[in-house]
């Protein structure tokens, strides 16, 4: 009996250290799935004060949600640099085709990939968007990645790319000089209008080459206003 008890007491210490860690690493479990709940809460929050910014036509409320160093990609393959690029874009849009226009945010799904760093498709359907010369264009839906960081515990866009989901607008004409329109303010091409304007591929061009061409030539600088 006394042998029992002996034992017993020595196993108690052991018996004390399990508890411990096992309570410590629970409640260490539970503080992390406490803080990604706010974080993801604060990245939803972001994308709806976008979209109310974004509907309201305030180039600079829309802004304030990107890294100073963001880099943003449109629809038509047009890069900005930077909040302050982003911005002048985003007035130069809300000033004329997008004066009057509505987005509505779909889906969103995150990613954490480290506590501070997230990967975020949001889907939007924009609507009242007009052309140059006046014409509304259909409601198109949109998908964009969007990389979220955290600095300062406030999240913000550094990265967004942007693209149309479903096809090309039904408001795409069929004629030469399409795509060279849809920068001036039209719609995007279509993908019939891209294969018919594609060179014919010799000593060994691939597709992907003519696409990373293609993409130089649709991005580079120039002044006419750009699409988000």
């Amino acid at each position: 009996m006394a042998v029992r008890w002996r034992r017993a007491v020595l196993l108690l210490p052991c018996v004390a250290a399990w508890a411990g860690w096992f309570t410590g690493h629970a409640s260490s479990g539970h503080a992390q799935t406490a803080g990604v709940g706010a974080d993801e809460a604060a990245i939803r929050s972001t994308i709806v004060e976008t979209a109310e910014a974004f509907n309201s036509h305030d180039a600079s409320a829309v802004a304030r949600f990107y890294t100073t160093d963001a880099d943003l990609v449109t629809v038509r393959g047009e890069a900005m640099k930077g909040s302050a690029e982003i911005e002048r874009g985003l007035a130069r849009l809300f000033a004329t085709r997008k004066r009057e226009a509505l987005l509505r945010t779909g889906d969103v799904t995150i990613r954490f990939v480290t506590p501070d760093v997230a990967l975020v498709h949001v889907t939007n359907e924009i609507s009242q968007v007009v052309e140059a010369g006046g014409r509304r264009l259909p409601t198109q839906r949109e998908l964009s990645l969007r990389v979220f960081v955290k600095d300062g515990g406030i999240w913000r866009v550094t990265a967004f790319h942007n693209t149309l989901v479903g096809g090309p607008s039904p408001a795409v004409s069929d004629h030469a000089g399409d795509d060279r329109e849809a920068l001036d303010g039209g719609s995007p091409p279509s993908n019939k209008q891209l294969l018919r304007k594609r060179p014919a591929q010799s000593d060994g061009a691939s597709p992907l080459n003519w696409v990373l061409c293609r993409h130089q030539q649709v991005s580079a600088p120039d002044t006419r206003t750009r699409e988000l």
